[in-house]
């Protein structure tokens, strides 16, 4: 079945990152043609409201882009103007609005639980930046700018070692891309890995302390603790957003370029085998997933949220 709004149904629709409230199973998706966030009410399955206040399509700059919640009860939305809007969720309204000092659109979050810091990177501005921001004071508390880095994707925070890990799609040194891990305390890159033909986006961790990484390449499967490739999934590519659902316990990969269209990968996060690609729309580069409602949701041009499961 598929959960449509207004701007789903039409031909032509612009979005980005979702994301799932596991806790309330409210699903959020940045949605650029409604110039918001959609809320969706899983339990329910029908949409609630969009969030409004965000830039939309101008010109060539779109937003709102990356989304994340927190545990103060807060949801997080990076804009076209190079801001981060801070959402309450009780009100559903615009609380506050951090810059991000670029010029550029500031683009994908992560949350860190731990040390309760907003991880935002602005990969199209020169050169690409991460800048960590407070939750609770909803102030910038570091700048890290990646001098070498030809753009900035998907950020994770790993709670088991309380950093974040970066997709950086290429640099000087590495033209297939590296993941660059993060002290959110010292503000700094602590660790380079170097990747090979991936030019990395997304980034979920998943079980055994791993993640998968969505690339332009072959999607591969890391060790976060010895940072050894696990596994190579040959059969899709072109991905942007990837998930780990820990109630089926696959990664599912959103691979919206895959050269032979679009499908949805689905990757067994215990045997690191690929299972199945499920065709969807064309360009549908976004997925999230419900935990424990064991569903997945993909945006589709023309169907609205499309669930599977």
């Amino acid at each position: 079945m598929s959960l449509p709004n207004m701007a789903a149904i039409q031909s032509s629709w612009s979005f980005d990152i979702s994301w799932v409230d596991q806790a309330h199973h409210l699903y959020y998706l940045a949605d650029r043609t409604s110039k918001g966030v959609d809320v969706f009410d899983l339990q329910s399955r029908k949409f609630v409201t969009t969030i409004g206040g965000f830039i939309g399509i101008s010109g060539g700059t779109k937003g709102p882009n990356g989304v994340v919640t927190d545990n103060l009860g807060q949801l997080w939305a990076a804009d076209g103007d190079s801001s981060v809007k801070v959402v309450s969720l009780s009100t559903r309204q615009i609380v506050a609005r951090v810059s991000t000092g670029g010029k550029e659109r500031a683009d994908e979050l992560a949350y860190d639980a731990q040390d309760q810091l907003i991880a935002v990177g602005n990969g199209d501005d020169s050169p690409p930046f991460l800048t960590l921001i407070s939750a609770s004071s909803h102030k910038v508390v570091k700048k890290i700018t990646l001098s070498t880095a030809d753009g900035i994707e998907q950020p994770a925070w790993d709670a088991t070692t309380d950093d974040f890990d970066v997709s950086v799609p290429e640099t000087s040194a590495n033209a297939g891309g590296e993941i660059d891990v993060i002290d959110p305390v010292q503000g700094k890159v602590v660790k380079v890995v170097p990747l090979k033909s991936c030019n990395p986006s997304g980034f979920a961790i998943g079980p055994s302390h791993e993640a998968i990484i969505g690339c332009d390449g072959d999607p591969v499967v890391l060790s976060l603790t010895t940072w050894q490739v696990l596994a190579m999934i040959t059969q899709a590519s072109g991905c942007d957003e990837v998930w780990y659902d820990s109630g089926s316990q696959q990664y599912f990969l959103a691979a919206g370029d895959n050269p032979g269209g679009s499908v949805l990968a689905v990757v067994d996060a215990k045997t690191l085998k690929w299972v199945q690609n499920i065709r969807t729309k064309t360009d549908s580069h976004s997925v999230a997933a419900d935990n424990s409602m064991n569903i997945v949701l993909v945006p589709e041009v023309g169907l609205g949220i499309v669930i599977y499961g």
